[in-house]
């Protein structure tokens, strides 16, 4: 998410568009419709952005948090000031609309459960969503740099081993980060290389593990993990031993997905030295590489778990090469 987005400037908030402000209200868990909305997501990751979300639109309204906003006060008016705000602030469109989308549905539940009158709800759900993009600028990580990574992970150290799996898991099956610590060795066909995913929505997908991958996770259960039921990927103390909680057969010794950031970003960018990449930036250079070697697009929304294909599309860069050479080579200078 944006971050400069934090930063709006109340003062140009338009009072004629805001004629009051009686937003702040606090109430129980039970009845706030942010919370209600929040907790019908599937997803922790979804839970995790909305809030965020919805967080920003009540410190615009200047409520401390979402909790304790009176989501049934908000109007077309106020809403379309929100979006008039962040337009003129020149916010990506797709931030814009992440936030209008996460307004639309707590006045959803706030109309049902008697908050919000019909009126009320069906005059804020014409407010249009912003139109245009934005370029999007890809990181795709190359040969070189997947074997310096490597590289910084073979230190000797059960961790190490663990930390180039969760890499080659996530590069080599395009996968999440919240989808790799919820690997189960269940989910596992050693045999044919197949993984059953537990994706965003509650929805299963295979994916199938190149052959390096392989290698990496065939040492790590040989060395480390053992075919024992529970999570693939295991937490480790700083001393390099394994978890307690798993030897006690505990889910609580499964790797959290903001860890995965702290894995990604020592090994890769203080130990490897690589230029600076996100976690997504694994899951869409898988994608890109498929699209560049000729698998079929609807290929990889299958593999990547994408309800969308205009999803999948974003990872296609066949279009911006084609006009790529056709400037360099047909250049009038």
């Amino acid at each position: 998410m944006d971050n400069s987005l934090v930063s709006v400037d109340n003062e140009k908030l338009s009072s004629d568009l805001i004629p009051f402000k009686p937003y702040i209200r606090r109430r129980s868990n039970s009845l706030s419709p942010s919370y209600l909305y929040l907790i019908s997501l599937d997803s922790a990751g979804s839970r995790k952005t909305m809030a965020s979300c919805l967080n920003f639109v009540a410190r615009f309204f200047g409520v401390d948090n979402h909790i304790n906003m009176a989501w049934e006060h908000l109007t077309y008016e106020s809403v379309c000031a929100i979006r008039t705000t962040l337009i003129n602030t020149n916010s990506a469109p797709s931030a814009i609309n992440l936030k209008i989308t996460a307004i639309k549905q707590v006045c959803k539940a706030a109309f049902r459960i008697s908050l919000m009158s019909a009126d009320s709800y069906e005059k804020i759900k014409l407010v249009e969503r912003v139109k245009g993009k934005r370029v999007r600028t890809q990181r795709i990580i190359t040969t070189a740099e997947i074997q310096q990574y490597l590289k910084a992970c073979d230190d000797n150290s059960f961790m190490g081993l663990r930390d180039a799996v969760i890499f080659l898991l996530m590069i080599g099956c395009g996968l999440r980060r919240a989808e790799v610590v919820k690997i189960m060795i269940e989910d596992i066909n050693f045999a044919t290389c197949e993984i059953i995913i537990n994706g965003k929505g509650n929805k299963q997908r295979k994916v199938w593990m190149p052959q390096l991958a392989k290698e990496y996770l065939d040492a790590y259960i040989q060395e480390i993990r053992t075919m024992a039921p529970g999570p693939l990927i295991l937490k480790y103390a700083i001393n390099d031993e394994i978890s307690l909680q798993y030897l006690k057969n505990d889910m609580s010794c499964c790797l959290a997905p903001d860890s995965v950031n702290y894995i990604l970003k020592k090994r890769g960018i203080a130990l490897a030295g690589l230029d600076k990449f996100k976690p997504h930036d694994l899951r869409g250079s898988y994608a890109t590489k498929q699209l560049m070697s000729g698998t079929p697009i609807q290929t990889v929304q299958k593999l990547l778990g994408h309800s969308d294909i205009s999803t999948t599309q974003i990872y296609d860069l066949s279009d911006e090469n084609e006009a790529k050479n056709a400037a360099l080579t047909h250049a009038i200078i």
